[in-house]
């Protein structure tokens, strides 16, 4: 199950004997293993253990089986264990569905135990990276227990993302600030999930309202390289040239790395030019957004922006662009042929 779905799971019903917490979205698996250990150990008599991924199956039974003097129940947190880890020869692929995977008897007998951890007891496997889910051990997880898979998020994807850590700080966010939200993360590459939560956490410290307005979002959002980038971008689209001159000359005064903004400026004149062409082909905004991988609500704004950009023009920013960057990057006039370029585009 997704991360959304993982935490929701854990408000509700009995914990499960054992858990699997696999995937590539570290903050996920971080924040999924926090709750489980919060709900797992609410008790004084509890006994964490902590081992590595080079234990073998039976000492992972005998941790687990083990009477502590001091705690009358066990959570047994293995990291990275060896038997998770994806086999790469081709020969290995009619072995995956079987219980030797480690190669003897070890493996099976710790997927015949995980119907029968002592009661109040846990396991926990922790894997930094995607698992098979064909192996005999990940269906035996997932039987038994509950398998977090903690997918790295995209742009188009990251609502699951937002919807939970609105739920915990209890707040809101406006429609418009919803709409900036989802613009701007789209210029965030790649996405980091530590940053957005340490914003929100401070929103929820600082707004006025339950409601999170888009005023208080972007103004917590400022000062970050990816959001002031986004808003050359949303400008240009705009076709505001005020705005878009302003940002950029702050830009080259603070010493911002230029080639980085000129890189998003390529990137969204690229994507206007990508769905004209789309257009021309009867693409529907559905269609769109799949072939661009794009979050529908910006394919759809953005398809009423593209009506006022001739396709010729955005052709001939794109060659003005790659010349900035050129200069740019071997020490020629670069700022002025890309404000060149920007205002050219304001004005086609």
């Amino acid at each position: 199950m997704n991360f959304g779905e993982f935490m929701a799971s854990l408000n509700r019903g009995e914990p499960k004997p054992v858990y699997l917490l696999a995937g590539e979205e570290e903050y996920f698996i971080k924040k999924a293993k926090e709750r489980l250990l919060s709900l797992l150990t609410q008790t004084a008599d509890a006994a964490t253990e902590n081992l590595d991924g080079n234990v073998s199956p039976d000492d992972i039974i005998a941790a687990v089986s083990s009477i502590s003097f001091f705690a009358t129940k066990t959570i047994v947190l293995v990291n990275n264990p060896l038997f998770l880890r994806t086999k790469k020869s081709a020969a290995d692929d009619a072995a995956k569905d079987t219980p030797q995977d480690t190669g003897d008897k070890r493996l099976e007998r710790l997927i015949k135990f995980l119907p029968h951890i002592p009661p109040g007891n846990h396991i926990i496997f922790k894997f930094a990276g995607k698992t098979d889910k064909r192996k005999s051990i990940v269906k035996a997880i997932a039987k038994y227990g509950a398998v977090l898979d903690a997918d790295r998020v995209s742009p188009w994807n990251i609502n699951g993302f937002l919807q939970s850590k609105l739920q915990e700080i209890h707040r809101e966010l406006t429609p418009d600030a919803h709409a900036f939200f989802a613009e701007a993360v789209s210029f965030m590459n790649p996405v980091s999930l530590s940053f957005l939560d340490n914003e929100f956490d401070k929103l929820a410290l600082f707004a006025e309202n339950r409601r999170i307005t888009k005023q208080e979002l972007s103004e917590s959002f400022a000062g970050v390289p990816e959001i002031s980038n986004f808003a050359v971008a949303d400008a240009i689209v705009r076709r505001d040239l005020p705005t878009a001159l302003k940002l950029l000359l702050q830009q080259m005064t603070n010493g911002v790395f230029m080639p980085l903004v000129l890189a998003v400026v390529v990137n969204q004149v690229r994507r206007l030019l990508q769905i004209k062409e789309l257009q021309k082909k009867r693409a529907s905004a559905a269609d769109i957004a799949k072939a661009l991988n794009m979050n529908p609500y910006i394919v759809g704004k953005q398809l009423k922006a593209v009506e006022a950009f001739d396709a010729d023009r955005l052709a001939d920013a794109l060659c003005e662009l790659a010349e900035a960057d050129y200069r740019l990057k071997t020490g020629g006039d670069g700022n002025n042929l890309l404000l060149s370029a920007v205002i050219k585009l304001c004005r086609c």
